[in-house]
């Protein structure tokens, strides 16, 4: 069987989403030897409020699905649709604007997100599933359903968010982080590919233990 793990080419990379955002199409990932057969749930905020991070959050995504076997992706800004046909049926170039157009850059509601999740696609999630939120945690002041996260949390194996904003802004405003943040597994900053490297490179791993 093949095993893989998660490898970003961060060179010609800046350390800000606006820098990256030009340059997205370099996200690389090598296949070797490492993780075996992890089942993954992804759910990638794509709304207003991450506009300049979504395609970085997207081609991150896509990647995800092109090496991943077992893995279902989801994207949401207010309501939350399965985005697997689309990253399987088009390439990157083709697969991330459409995604944009169907459900990206309007006002953000994780709560109805949940809903959706949990209404619509609960089987997705077992003991043997990582779930890993990508987004910032803002919620534009709507009810962010903190009950569905923590149902979400008992029922996968372990539930991860990365979270775009630097963690000093968790709190602020309309986030909801920490709020979230007790029903996560792990919940970290990154705001680089490097970032995304190393922390899911660990949740893989721990996948496995």
């Amino acid at each position: 069987h093949e095993e893989y793990y998660l490898k970003v080419d961060n060179d010609e990379f800046c350390d800000d989403f606006q820098a990256n955002e030009n340059k997205v199409g370099k996200l690389a990932l090598d296949r070797t030897k490492k993780f075996d057969k992890p089942k993954i749930v992804v759910i990638c905020d794509v709304s207003r409020s991450v506009a300049a991070a979504a395609q970085f959050l997207l081609m991150f995504l896509y990647n995800l699905n092109d090496v991943i076997a077992d893995i279902r992706a989801f994207a949401f800004s207010s309501h939350l649709i399965d985005v697997g046909d689309i990253l399987d049926d088009h390439g990157v170039d083709e697969a991330i604007p459409k995604v944009l157009e169907v459900i990206g850059f309007r006002p953000t509601d994780y709560g109805q997100a949940l809903v959706d999740l949990n209404k619509q696609h609960a089987d997705a999630i077992d003991r043997r599933t990582t779930v890993i939120v990508l987004g910032d945690g803002r919620s534009n002041y709507a009810n962010p359903r903190v009950d569905l996260l923590r149902q979400v949390h008992d029922r996968a194996q372990r539930l991860v968010w990365l979270n775009t904003e630097p963690e000093s802004y968790w709190g602020l405003g309309d986030s909801e982080m920490l709020r979230y943040r007790p029903f996560c597994h792990v919940a970290r900053t990154c705001a680089t590919l490097r970032d995304l490297e190393r922390v899911i490179d660990e949740v893989l791993r721990a996948g496995k233990s």
